[in-house]
Order: C-alpha cells, then sequence, then structure tokens
C-alpha cells in the first residue's frame, strides 16, 4: 500500500486537524490507522466528513471511549486493542468494530547492538517512568473537577484502598466505576479518578523491583521522577531515545526487567517484544497474555511474587548458557510472530473483511 505519514498530537497541535484535512483530500486517502488515540475527537471528525473507515490501535486502555458520545459519532470505526480485557468492554460499550491486536516490534530499528555503551551496562536495567509530577497534576484537576460539592471523606479512604488493589491485582474497569458512581460521581470524573489510581499504582509497580534488587546487584534504570523516591539516585539514566538509543540500551544489560501496568489486564507491553528483537534476556511479572504469545521458561522468565526476583535474578547472572539460549528462542519467536509488519498484515485483513 502507498503510505502517507502525519506526526499527530491530538492534544497541543492547533494546526493538526487542517493539515491532515488538507493531507486526506490531496491524496485521496482510502483509511486513516491512529497508533494511540484520538480523544478530541479530530481524526474522527476528519473521517465523517469525508466517509473514510477510521482504525484507531489502542496502545493502552482506551478509557475514554467509554462515554456514550463516542459511539454516535461514527459507526465506520474500528478499534484494534492490544489488551483483550478491553476488547470486550468496547463490544459491550456499542461498538461493532472490535479486534484484538497485540503490539510488536521492528526488526530494523530493535536489533542486536553489541554491548557498545558503557553508560548503558549494567548487570539488570529496566526502562519505568514513575510520572509522579503528572501524577499530581491528575490529581489537582480531580480536585479541581470535584470542587467539594460531594464532601466525602471516606471517598479518599476508597481511592486509597483501589490503589493498593490495583497494584497488587491490577484496575477492575466497570467495578471501579460502579464503585464510584454508587458515590454519586459523574461519569467524566471518574474516569480521571481512575486514571489517578492507575498512575499511583503503576509507580508503586515499578519501584518494587528496584526495592527488591537494591542491594544484591548492579542496576541501571531508564525513566523519569526517580530522583523523588531516593532509590538508585546514581544509577537513574533520563529519558533516552526511543529509536536510537533504546536498542542500545536494551542489548547493554545482562537482564532487561519488566514491570506491567496495573491497567493492562491481558495484554503484553512493548518491552515483550523490544527485547528479544535486540537480543536481550527479559523477566517479567506474570500477565495472563504470556503463555499465548511466549513459552514462559524457554523463550521468557516470569516471577510471580516480588519475593521470588532477587532469586531468579541470581540464578540467570550466574547461568550464561541458559540465559542466551532463552534469549535466542525469544528473538527467533519474536521474529517469526511478532513484527509491525505481521500486525499490519492482520489489521489490513480486519479492514478489508469489514
Amino acid at each position: 500500500h502507498h503510505v502517507f505519514t502525519h506526526a499527530f498530537n491530538p492534544y497541543a497541535l492547533k494546526n493538526d486537524g487542517p493539515s491532515i484535512q488538507r493531507l486526506v483530500e490531496k491524496e485521496e486517502i482510502e483509511r486513516v490507522i491512529c497508533f494511540g488515540d484520538d480523544p478530541e475527537m479530530t481524526l474522527l471528525g476528519i473521517c465523517r466528513r469525508n466517509n473514510i473507515p477510521l482504525a484507531i490501535w489502542h496502545l493502552d486502555a482506551p478509557y475514554q471511549y467509554f462515554f456514550p458520545e463516542y459511539c454516535r459519532h461514527y459507526r465506520n470505526i474500528y478499534h484494534f486493542c492490544m489488551d483483550l480485557y478491553y476488547v470486550e468492554l468496547l463490544k459491550k460499550a456499542g461498538y461493532e468494530n472490535v479486534a484484538y491486536l497485540p503490539l510488536g516490534t521492528t526488526p530494523t530499528i530493535f536489533r542486536p547492538m553489541g554491548k557498545n555503551r558503557e553508560d548503558f551496562r549494567a548487570e539488570v536495567g529496566m526502562v519505568a517512568n514513575l510520572a509522579i509530577r503528572k501524577t499530581h497534576h491528575f490529581w489537582e484537576g480531580i480536585m479541581k473537577n470535584w470542587k467539594g460539592k460531594n464532601e466525602d471523606d471516606k471517598l479518599y479512604e476508597v481511592i486509597k484502598e483501589l490503589i493498593v488493589i490495583a497494584s497488587n491485582v491490577g484496575i477492575d474497569f466497570i467495578k471501579t466505576i460502579k464503585l464510584l458512581e454508587r458515590r454519586g460521581l459523574d461519569f467524566h470524573l471518574i474516569l480521571h479518578i481512575i486514571k489517578f489510581i492507575e498512575n499511583m499504582a503503576g509507580i508503586e509497580r515499578r519501584k518494587r523491583p528496584a526495592l527488591a534488587l537494591r542491594d544484591l546487584v548492579d542496576l541501571k534504570v531508564v525513566g523519569e521522577d526517580w530522583e523523588f523516591t531516593g532509590i538508585y539516585p546514581h544509577q537513574i539514566h533520563p529519558r533516552i531515545g526511543y529509536y536510537d538509543e533504546l536498542p542500545i540500551f536494551y542489548s547493554s544489560l545482562i537482564i532487561n526487567l519488566n514491570a506491567s501496568q496495573p491497567q493492562v489486564k491481558k495484554g503484553l507491553n512493548q518491552r515483550f517484544f523490544d527485547v528479544p528483537a535486540c537480543g536481550g534476556f527479559l523477566i517479567s511479572d506474570w500477565n495472563d497474555e504470556i503463555p499465548n504469545l511466549f513459552i514462559p521458561g524457554e523463550e521468557i522468565v516470569i516471577y510471580n511474587d516480588i519475593r521470588e526476583l532477587p532469586e531468579i535474578v541470581r540464578y540467570y547472572l550466574d547461568r550464561d548458557k541458559e540465559r542466551e539460549a532463552i534469549a535466542q528462542a525469544a528473538r527467533a519467536r519474536v521474529l517469526a510472530h511478532h513484527t509491525m509488519k505481521s500486525r499490519m498484515e492482520t489489521l489490513m485483513h480486519v479492514l478489508q473483511q469489514r
């Protein structure tokens, strides 16, 4: 297919809509595919006016699409979710065209790079943005929208409890909505609270591996806001380039760690595919979708409890051949089944069948 690309910032750049509209008209675009979300309905509006099918590949939880008005605006919209959990929820919300599409990698970008960056080398490393400042802004927004009209002191305790639950077993989207609705909150505010819960629980999930390993291994963390935690401030690397530096980082580590986000119930994040493509060895917490895409113990190593992690890490640090065999098997699996090219073939097949 002849593909036209356009950088899309759905929140900030006011010229996105007009420039995309001009591209659609000039090139007689037949379909629009969005990687991420379209929360302001910019693409949806353009596609509706031009009667063009819109396909959105949700790379996270598609919270804003549970507003009822989204179902009424345009029927020729196709939702592809990296998480099976949200596939069923979107269908129940009234969307007709919803499909599961796992994430994938681009082998020409994520490939073995050799351990050639001294500042990236470590026994164990992980990519983990804590987004503490962002989470603080979320809470300020909640307080601004709440405005004390529902003065329920117990709600604070409910939110704290939901954060603890989410940090351990994840977010149950429907149960959380119903619980907060019973306290008289409108749907828009509830979604903001869920996003806050997600961020707070995500911070806790990402801190746990660092805390478990801090006295045992040479640990390197790439991400923002770790300076607010006091965890390994001398081993924190600022945000690095996704396409040029991240493949080198994955290749420079003996062990790569992954900590899943609480809103992802049955889907695998980008590290499951990018790390093996770079020839990296990956250890991750459990996710129900892992056995459907990888063979645990043969292509990826899993820990079910954070207390297991130090022993598992030490085991594989001491066993080079076993670790390398798993990394090679994972790379073979990813190259054969989990590339972006294969995902696009699936996406186009689905669109052509409708």
